[in-house]
């Protein structure tokens, strides 16, 4: 299946999507912040990116902003925020 990468800050709503997608056969990386997580995305290049709107450090948006800036993902993203 497919390589997904999650970013968010809540480590309950990291978990429970987590878990779901690796129930359904996906590999999962997790990261707590935008700035962890441009960092591992370099290296993993994941096939999609789910990221919280508001995170410390850097936004989802400014995240995915750097992401298509460096050419590291040129596939989909979801975007979650609670609000």
């Amino acid at each position: 299946m497919a390589t997904i990468f999650i970013a968010e800050d809540d480590f309950c709503i990291r978990r429970v999507i987590a878990l779901w997608l690796t129930r359904n056969g996906h590999e999962i990386v997790t990261a707590e912040s935008g700035t962890k997580a441009l960092e591992m995305i370099r290296q993993t290049q994941p096939d999609l990116i789910v990221t919280d709107v508001n995170m410390p450090g850097m936004s989802g948006l400014e995240l995915l902003t750097a992401v298509r800036a460096e050419s590291l993902n040129h596939r989909q993203a979801v975007i979650l925020t609670s609000r």
